[in-house]
C-alpha cells in the first residue's frame, strides 16, 4: 500500500476537496494522509465560507503525520498563504518526493477560495519544486496574465507561467468551447508543457446537463496517486484524465448535486484519452490493415543481405534499420530488400525512411514517436504503406492508438544492448498486460533483449509477435537460430 499526502480544503457536500480526494485515493488503491488547510462551506450554488487554518494549526497536522510516515508523494489544493506554502515545501525537500499541486483560486460553482497575489508568491516562491502545476482556464488566465479564447493561447500562456520556474504545467482546457477554441465540438483539450516537450490530451466532452464538481481535485490527486505507484509523470498525467473522464460519465444525484462515481484506472485501450503532439485536432487517417494479426518472428536487421539470408530461413516478417549511412546507400539496401521481400511474399517493414519506403513500394513503414511527430502521415496513409508505431508507456500508446496504425510495438521488454533506452525493461508481466489492454485491436510486437528462451517465456503472454537483433545478428549459426525460434512460434 503506497499513500499520498494530501493538502486541501474541507467540503461538506464531498463534492470537492479532501473528503473527495479520500475517495478518488480509495479507489485507486492508495492510502491518503489528509492535511486541512482550510475550512469551507460550498455547494453547488458557491462558497460562503473559506476560513484558512494557519501558523501551528497547520504545521502540527504536517508533524504528526512526518513523525510516523513517508509519504511517496505530496498533492496541494488549496494553500491559503505563503506560511502553508513554505511548510509544505519544507516537507517536500525532506520527503524527497514529487509534489503536485492543484492551484486553487476560485471553485468551479464560484466563490473566492485564495487570493489571487498569494498563488502568485507562491508559486514564486515554490519555483521548481513544484513538480506539476495543473490550473484550469480561469487559473492559467490569471497566473498568464491573459486571456485564453483558443489552443493557440493555452500554448502561449503556459510559456509565461513556465517563466516561474513550475517545472511541468498541465493546463486544464475543459471551459473552453470545443470549436471556438480551434478544435472538435464534442472534444475537450488539456495541454501539457515543460518546456523542451509538450503535447495535447483530447478526452470527449461531458454530455450537456452534466455538471459535477471537484474535477480539479480529482485530476491533481490521481497523478499524485499514479506517481506514488511508480507511473512516470507523463503517464500519470494520461492515466488520471481517463480516471476524471470516467468519473464524470457515472455521475449521479444526489438531491440537487451531481457527484462524481470514482472510477479506477483504466482497464483497456478504449478508455485511454487521446494524445495528440503539435495539433489538438484529431487527423482523420486510415492506414491499411497487416494481412495478419499475428507478425510472428520479427527480426530487425541492418542490410539487404541480411534480409535475403533470412527470408531463405523461412522469416516473412523483416525490418530493415538502417542508421549512419548515406541517403544513396541506404536507398539501394531499401530497393534491394523490397525486390527480395516482395518476391518471397514476405512483410518488409522499413524503418524511419518513409519517402523510400513509398517510392519502393515496401510493406510497411516503422516509426518512433519523434519520427510521428515529422512524417508526412497523410502521405504514408494515402500510399498504402502499413504503419508500425514504436511505444514504451500509456502516454505513448495513448498517442499510437489516436493514430490507429497498421500495428504496435511495445518495449523495452528485457535490457537490450542495440541502443540506449531511456525506459526500463517491462518485463514479460508487462507484455501479458498489454495483450490484454489492447485486446485484440491491434497486432502486438515485444521487442528489446529477446532471445529463444525470453521468446518462449513471451509466448506464453499471448503476444502475437516478437522482435530481435543480436539473438539472430550475433548467433553462432544465424540459421539455427532462426529455425529455432520460428519452429517455437508455430508449435
Amino acid at each position: 500500500m503506497q499513500a499520498v499526502l494530501v493538502v486541501g480544503g474541507t467540503d461538506p457536500t464531498s463534492g470537492a476537496g479532501i473528503h473527495l480526494d479520500n475517495q478518488v485515493l480509495q479507489k485507486l488503491g492508495l492510502h491518503g494522509f489528509f492535511v486541512v488547510s482550510a475550512i469551507t462551506a460550498q455547494n453547488s450554488q458557491g462558497v460562503s465560507l473559506c476560513s484558512a487554518v494557519t501558523g501551528a494549526r497547520f504545521d502540527q497536522q504536517l508533524d504528526c503525520i512526518e513523525s510516523e510516515f513517508i509519504p511517496r508523494v505530496i498533492k496541494a489544493g488549496l494553500i491559503c498563504d505563503r506560511g502553508q506554502a513554505q511548510s509544505v515545501c519544507s516537507l517536500k525537500d525532506r520527503f524527497d518526493c514529487p509534489l503536485i499541486w492543484d492551484p486553487v483560486m476560485v471553485s468551479s460553482s464560484g466563490g473566492t477560495m485564495a487570493a489571487v497575489e498569494t498563488v502568485r508568491t507562491v508559486i514564486k516562491q515554490a519555483g521548481n519544486r513544484i513538480t506539476l502545476l495543473t490550473p484550469n482556464i480561469s487559473e492559467a488566465q490569471i497566473l498568464a496574465g491573459m486571456e485564453i479564447g483558443c489552443c493557440d493561447d493555452m500554448v502561449a500562456a503556459s510559456l509565461r507561467i513556465l517563466e516561474s520556474g513550475v517545472s511541468n504545467l498541465l493546463i486544464k482546457g475543459g471551459h473552453l468551447d470545443g470549436i471556438a477554441s480551434g478544435g472538435a465540438a464534442n472534444e475537450c483539450y488539456d495541454y501539457f508543457c515543460n518546456g523542451n516537450e509538450s503535447f495535447w490530451i483530447a478526452s470527449q466532452r461531458t454530455k450537456q446537463g452534466v455538471s459535477v464538481r471537484g474535477t480539479g481535485c480529482t485530476l491533481a490527486t490521481a497523478i499524485a496517486g499514479a506517481m506514488a505507484l511508480g507511473h512516470d509523470l507523463k503517464d500519470a498525467v494520461v492515466l488520471s484524465r481517463s480516471v476524471v473522464g470516467r468519473n464524470i460519465q457515472h455521475h449521479y444525484q444526489l438531491g440537487t448535486m451531481q457527484f462524481q462515481a470514482c472510477q479506477s484506472w483504466p482497464a483497456d485501450y478504449r478508455q485511454l484519452p487521446k494524445l495528440r503532439y503539435g495539433n489538438p485536432q484529431k487527423i482523420e487517417l486510415t492506414f491499411a490493415r497487416c494481412d495478419t494479426d499475428r507478425l510472428g518472428i520479427y527480426p530487425v536487421v541492418d542490410s539487404a543481405n541480411w534480409v535475403r539470408r533470412l527470408l531463405e530461413s523461412g522469416v516473412r516478417t523483416i525490418q530493415l534499420r538502417i542508421k549512419d549511412a548515406s541517403e544513396r546507400h541506404i536507398e539501394a539496401e531499401i530497393i534491394d530488400a523490397v525486390q527480395s521481400a516482395n518476391q518471397a511474399s514476405a512483410r518488409l517493414f522499413v524503418n524511419d525512411h518513409w519517402q523510400l519506403a513509398i517510392r519502393h513500394n515496401a510493406y510497411g513503414v516503422h516509426l518512433g514517436q519523434e519520427d510521428i511527430q515529422h512524417a508526412d502521415l497523410n502521405r504514408i496513409a494515402r500510399s498504402g504503406l502499413r504503419l508500425g508505431v514504436s511505444t514504451h508507456s500509456h502516454w505513448e500508446m495513448a498517442a499510437a492508438i489516436d493514430l490507429d496504425p497498421s500495428y504496435i510495438a511495445i518495449g523495452p521488454i528485457y535490457e537490450t544492448t542495440s541502443k540506449v533506452m531511456p525506459f526500463a525493461p517491462q518485463g514479460p508481466g508487462m507484455v501479458r498486460y498489454w495483450v490484454k489492454f489492447l485486446d485484440g485491436q491491434w497486432p502486438l510486437v515485444a521487442i528489446g533483449g529477446i532471445d529463444l528462451e525470453r521468446a518462449r517465456t513471451l509466448k506464453s503472454t499471448g503476444v502475437g509477435s516478437v522482435a530481435m537483433i543480436s539473438a539472430i545478428t550475433q548467433a553462432k549459426s544465424c540459421k539455427q537460430a532462426t529455425t529455432e525460434l520460428l519452429d517455437l512460434w508455430s508449435e
